[in-house]
């Protein structure tokens, strides 16, 4: 596990979303249309945009959709996401670079109480 995702204080993580592009805007769109289905209407992204997402695109403000950087004290790899109700998912953000079978690995590590030396997944 990279030293960066060792450091993270514990936290209680809902899943991973490993986006295929550094572009992260692109597929933001999709990632809360699915997790919509499970949360409801999301109102707020909170993430660390400056470490995760090398190339930036806006967010369409028509959306309703407030994107936004990381809460004071957000761990630089957990995205959340709050929903109409004041419920929220937090997700750890593996970086689009890290091979594919090492994004896997640390999938499965998140899931895996047993093996998990960073995050406790609810």
């Amino acid at each position: 596990m990279p030293a960066s995702w060792a450091r993270c204080r514990q936290a209680s993580v809902d899943g991973a979303w490993f986006p295929w592009a550094t572009n992260v805007t692109a597929e933001l769109h999709d990632l809360i249309s699915a997790l919509s289905l499970r949360l409801g209407p999301i109102a707020r992204v909170a993430f660390d945009w400056n470490t995760i997402s090398s190339a930036q695109r806006r967010i369409d403000e028509v959306d309703g959709l407030e994107v936004r950087g990381p809460y004071p004290g957000q761990p630089h790899d957990l995205m959340y996401l709050d929903d109409i109700y004041g419920r929220q998912l937090v997700l750890m953000m593996i970086p689009p670079y890290t091979d594919p079978d090492r994004a896997y690995e640390v999938m499965r590590r998140l899931v895996d109480p047993v093996r998990s030396e960073t995050y406790r997944v609810q």
